[in-house]
């Protein structure tokens, strides 16, 4: 802690990218961001990850949509 954006943009791409919803990537980055919070840790959210979490949805499987 903290997570580096590059970590969590690593995460979503190759944990989510092509497997699961664009909801359920808000989800995970939602409670690890609430971990940070917890522990006051700075969050890193900005461009790489921003841009991370659009090409995952755009790779999600349809059924998940």
């Amino acid at each position: 802690m903290p997570a580096s954006e590059l970590l969590l943009a690593l995460f979503v791409s190759n944990c989510a990218a092509g497997n699961i919803a664009s909801s359920t990537i808000d989800k995970w980055l939602a409670g690890i961001h609430h971990g940070h919070q917890i522990a006051n840790a700075p969050w890193f959210n900005s461009q790489l990850l921003s841009q991370a979490k659009k090409g995952a949805t755009r790779l999600a499987p349809t059924v998940s949509k």
